[in-house]
Formats: structure tokens, C-alpha cells, sequence
């Protein structure tokens, strides 16, 4: 993507890029998910809340990508804030069938991690409808 790197932060503290990413169209931030979501692994970072604010409307179009962190991920942190800063956003049917069954496969079968950082925060998403 063409002047891609004018949307994908170098430091957590890159005011330019985050400038640049509230104007940037849907289709540009849909392909940059996989670049924008390790912005999320510390919600205390400077532009972390920024770079979500540009996310969410955007979470159904980027599930594969946070269902690939979910299930692939050793950053049970990282889980943690895409489930409460990102998915918690979206109703449970919104959801893609991918995303509700990573969520489920959280509570019911979490690693060791997952079950200190992750599963309380995949059963409220998956309460939310309730």
C-alpha cells in the first residue's frame, strides 16, 4: 500500500501517525489491522487509545485478525485489551462464528495464562447479549 508507513506508528508516542489514521479511509485501516493491533498490547501507551478509537468501527472487518491473535498469541495481556477494548464494542451476534468460538474455546478451555489474564474478559464479551 502506497505510503502505507504515513499509517503505522514508529514509537508510542507518534502524534503524526495518529493525525494521519483519523483520516485515513476504512479500506486503509482494514489493511493495516495487522500493523495497528500491536499498538493495543499496553493500553497505557500514549496513542493506544487513539489507535483504538480508529479500530473499532472497524472490529467486524478485522475479526480473522484478533481471532488469529486469540488463538495464536502467547501475549495473554495483549488478549486481554483487544477483548475489553476492541470486541466488548460489538454486540455477541455481530460477531463472526470465528470470533464467538475463540471466545468460547477462551472460557472453557484457557491455557495457563489465559486463565489469570483472559477468560474474565471473554465470558463478559460473550455475557454482553445476556
Amino acid at each position: 500500500m502506497e505510503n502505507a508507513f504515513h499509517l503505522i506508528p514508529s514509537s508510542k508516542r507518534d502524534w503524526n501517525v495518529v493525525h494521519n489514521l483519523q483520516a485515513a479511509s476504512a479500506e486503509q485501516i482494514i489493511a493495516l489491522a495487522d500493523d495497528l493491533l500491536p499498538w493495543l498490547q499496553d493500553m497505557n501507551w500514549p496513542i493506544a487509545d487513539y489507535v483504538q478509537a480508529v479500530l473499532v468501527p472497524h472490529v467486524e472487518a478485522i475479526s480473522d485478525n484478533i481471532v488469529r491473535i486469540l488463538n495464536e498469541s502467547d501475549d495473554d495481556v495483549w488478549k486481554s485489551w483487544l477483548l475489553s477494548v476492541l470486541v466488548a464494542e460489538i454486540p455477541v451476534a455481530q460477531l463472526s462464528c470465528s470470533m464467538q468460538e475463540a471466545l468460547r474455546r477462551i472460557v472453557e478451555h484457557p491455557t495457563a495464562g489465559e486463565q489469570e489474564y483472559v477468560v474474565d474478559a471473554a465470558r463478559f464479551v460473550l455475557e454482553l447479549d445476556e
